[in-house]
C-alpha cells in the first residue's frame, strides 16, 4: 500500500511509524505494527512531501479490510508517543499462493464447452501425457494402466486456439493445495493468452482473458470456503 504525506508545519517531522488499525479477514481488530519499506521511521522536511510503501505479512489468504491508519512518532526521545489517525477504509484480497504442477489439464478446442477435460465432437485425439494430480478422472487411460503402465491421460485437440475450462469439484486435492494449483493455472493462462472459465462453489466464471478476469478469478479463490466477505 502506498501512503502520501505532505508536512504543511513550519519544522521537520521526524520519526514516523504507521500502524493499520482495521480487521483481517473478520478475526482481529488488534493494531498492527507497520513500516516504511526501507525500514525504520520517516523523515519529513518542512513543506515537502513524500511517499511510504507500507507492508504487513498477511498469515493466510482472504479479504482484508483496511479501516484506518495511525501515524505515530516518539521523537526524540521515544519517551512519549504523538499520534493521529487517518481513516482509509479500503479493502484488498490476498491470492492464495500460486504452485502446483506446471503441466496444463488438457485444453478444450476454441468455441466448446464442457468440463475440465471433455473433448468435444470433432476433436483429434493427440496421444497421452502424464496425469496430474487433482486432475478429473474422466479421460484417464484405464486400459493402459491395467498393463502396468503409468497413469497418464488422453489428450484432445482440434480447431486453431483452445479455451480451458476449470471446475473446482473435479479436482481431488485438499481445498488449499486444490486453490493454489488453480492459481497457477490462471497465472499461466494469463501468460500464454488461453482464455478460461472457473467453476468454485457457487462462483461461475464466463470465458475470458485479461486482467478483469484473472482479477475477478483470483478474488474468488482468495475468499474460497470463508462463507460472505
Amino acid at each position: 500500500m502506498e501512503i502520501y504525506l505532505r508536512n504543511s508545519s513550519g519544522r521537520p517531522v521526524y520519526g514516523v511509524f504507521f500502524w493499520r488499525l482495521g480487521d483481517e479477514a473478520g478475526l482481529s481488530r488488534r493494531a498492527t505494527p507497520l513500516r516504511a519499506a526501507a525500514g525504520g521511521g520517516t523523515r519529513i522536511e518542512s513543506g515537502d512531501s513524500c511517499s511510504a510503501g507500507i507492508v504487513f505479512p498477511a498469515a493466510r489468504r482472504g479479504l482484508y479490510r483496511f479501516e484506518s491508519l495511525l501515524v505515530k512518532s516518539s521523537y526524540p526521545f521515544g519517551l512519549f508517543w504523538a499520534s493521529f489517525r487517518v481513516p482509509v477504509a479500503t479493502t484488498y484480497f490476498i491470492y492464495p499462493q500460486a504452485k502446483g504442477n506446471s503441466a496444463w489439464p488438457a485444453l478444450r478446442p476454441s468455441g466448446g464447452h464442457g468440463s475440465l477435460v471433455s473433448p468435444g465432437p470433432g476433436d483429434d485425439f493427440s496421444g497421452v501425457r502424464a496425469y496430474v494430480l487433482g486432475e478429473s478422472l474422466r479421460h484417464v487411460d484405464w486400459k493402459a494402466f491395467a498393463r502396468g503402465r503409468p497413469l497418464s491421460v488422453k489428450q484432445f485437440i482440434g480447431g486453431a486456439g483452445h479455451e480451458l475450462w476449470l471446475d473446482a469439484s473435479e479436482m481431488r486435492l485438499p481445498l488449499e493445495a486444490r486453490l493454489s494449483q488453480l492459481a497457477l493455472w490462471i497465472v499461466n493462462a494469463e501468460k500464454a493468452e488461453i482464455p478460461y472459465a472457473l467453476k468454485l462453489g457457487r462462483t461461475t466464471l464466463p470465458l475470458g482473458l485479461g486482467a478483469t478476469q484473472s482479477r475477478r478469478a483470483l478474488e474468488a479463490l482468495a475468499v474460497a470456503g470463508m462463507g460472505s466477505p
